[in-house]
């Protein structure tokens, strides 16, 4: 079963505002959730997603946490509103697409590739300081430092219409520890709800952006949670796209044959560099070119779909899609592919 997420939200808003700039550059695309414009903005963004065939779009609340009370000049109440407001407007774009009523996705993964699915995004503790710390990991606080800052945010998702929640971008060890602890603590207590991701940042095809080994991280995730009762998913997002099949390759060898039946989770950039004496992306780099893209995406899904028929398993729930710097066309190029694929053979 293969389910298609969207591509870089924040890249498609970018393309949509007239000074290509968000008005606060500390919660980035989450500040257009403080204007009607912006909430706008952002719906239609998410439309454009569903229209180009993804199955599952992200609210844009990936910089927003209670952080911002702390340390930007927002209120309390003011983040909660703004992450009540991203989730209505992902369930809004949901339903102006279509008239029935969506399938939740369950831990097992329904297969159901009309289906529309909202995941509410957390982001990694780096991305709130808006300093690049996503692409270190080097945050220097405690497990229990790092629980505090996720919890409230997870605690108000859960109250709210989704479907799941993906903890994004996560670049260090002790930040994946701190979400399975928590992960496990507010599920056995009812306050965290659905189909739970949790996804990688990595430097290279094996290390995580703070310079522990992949297969550290997935081990450590095993131990935690040796069955996947409270992580349903586990993959990369936002590494260089010409990683993304070794590391699809590093995760599906630790989950095929498991009884975890974890999903696959892949959805990288595009790979460009930045050039930053000049603040541009240098052309030529990269992936940019969206049927190029899909065919790195399709080149993963086959490789681990190849791998459980070679250890005669059942095949990996696989969820694929674009991060920073991939568009909407991206997606479709992605949809074509994997309708494609799915229609040579109908068992997938």
């Amino acid at each position: 079963m293969v389910l298609l997420l969207d591509g870089g939200v924040s890249t498609h808003l970018e393309s949509m505002q007239r000074s290509h700039s968000f008005p606060d550059r500390n919660l980035w695309s989450s500040s257009l959730l403080t204007t009607e414009s912006g909430q706008s903005d952002i719906q239609k963004a998410h439309e454009d997603f569903y229209a180009s065939g993804s199955n599952i779009v992200t609210t844009v609340t990936y910089q927003l946490s209670y952080h911002a009370a702390e340390n930007f000049g927002y209120e309390e109440n003011d983040i909660d509103e703004m992450l009540k407001k991203a989730v209505d407007l992902a369930n809004q774009a949901r339903l102006s697409g279509r008239s029935s009523q969506h399938q939740l996705l369950q831990p097992q993964l329904q297969n159901s590739n009309q289906s529309q699915f909202v995941m509410a995004s957390a982001g990694c503790y780096g991305a709130v300081l808006a300093d690049g710390s996503e692409y270190t990991g080097n945050y220097n606080l405690s497990i229990q430092q790092l629980i505090a800052f996720h919890k409230r945010r997870i605690q108000v998702f859960s109250k709210l219409e989704i479907d799941g929640i993906a903890f994004e971008t996560i670049p260090s060890l002790e930040e994946v520890k701190a979400v399975v602890q928590l992960i496990k603590e507010l599920v056995n207590r009812g306050e965290c709800k659905g189909f739970i991701w949790l996804s990688l940042a990595c430097q290279d095809s094996n290390t995580l952006n703070d310079g522990t080994s992949l297969d550290v991280v997935l081990q450590a995730v095993n131990e935690m949670d040796p069955d996947g009762h409270f992580v349903h998913g586990i993959g990369v997002n936002c590494c260089k796209v010409k990683y993304i099949h070794e590391l699809a390759a590093n995760i599906a060898r630790q989950e095929i044959g498991s009884s975890r039946n974890r999903a696959i989770v892949l959805y990288p950039n595009s790979g460009e560099e930045w050039d930053a004496k000049n603040e541009s992306w240098l052309e030529g780099t990269g992936c940019t070119r969206p049927n190029d893209f899909a065919v790195e995406i399709m080149n993963c899904i086959r490789m681990i779909h190849g791998l459980c028929i070679e250890h005669n398993v059942p095949l990996l729930p696989i969820i694929v899609g674009g991060c920073c710097r991939t568009t909407t066309s991206s997606i479709k190029a992605l949809r074509a592919a994997v309708d494609e694929y799915l229609d040579q053979d109908k068992s997938l």
